[in-house]
């Protein structure tokens, strides 16, 4: 929902082209709407800091699991705020757009599940696996910071905002 409005409602009003024939580029441009939506998700984050501190007093709880499940929950945002931007980036209406990274996040969740359902050999439940993202939290939630998912979720967003780039630059000269 933060980036359903980024592209889509630039294009929709006109202002599209005039950003563009602005002197930056269209990966300053990409940037510039990653960055202001990956701030409000973390400050949103960090808006629920006070419960987990409320909650210290009353139980034994791990430093290192809560710390480390904010930590993913960062590295997910930024995957999901980037496929958000690329979604937007390629529709012509903010509903679609959401709609869209809707589905495309619903099938990166219900894609494990299929693997798990299905009783798959191991190697393609290790291949579906890749695109499953509970996976690659699983480490997170356990108060390990894994690199390989530290690793997934860096590419990820960087794989989408480079193609959401791709798109900007397509429509500007297509």
């Amino acid at each position: 929902m933060l980036t359903m409005k980024s592209w889509a409602e630039e294009r929709k009003t006109g202002s599209l082209e005039l950003l563009l024939t602005m002197p930056f580029s269209e990966w300053d441009l990409v940037l510039g709407k990653f960055l202001s939506s990956y701030a409000l998700l973390a400050m949103t984050i960090a808006l629920t800091i006070p419960l987990p501190l409320a909650l210290l007093p009353m139980g034994n709880f791990d430093p290192g699991v809560i710390l480390g499940e904010y930590l993913g929950a960062l590295l997910l945002g930024a995957s999901s705020i980037a496929l958000g931007l690329l979604f937007s980036a390629l529709s012509k209406n903010q509903a679609g757009s959401f709609l869209a990274t809707a589905v495309a996040l619903l099938l990166t969740l219900l894609v494990g599940q299929l693997a798990f359902s299905l009783n798959l050999p191991s190697r393609m439940t290790e291949a579906l696996n890749f695109f499953y993202l509970p996976f690659h939290f699983g480490s997170f939630s356990r108060g390990l910071l894994d690199s390989r998912g530290i690793f997934y979720y860096l590419a990820s967003a960087w794989l989408f905002l480079f193609l959401t780039e791709r798109a900007i630059r397509f429509r500007k000269w297509g």
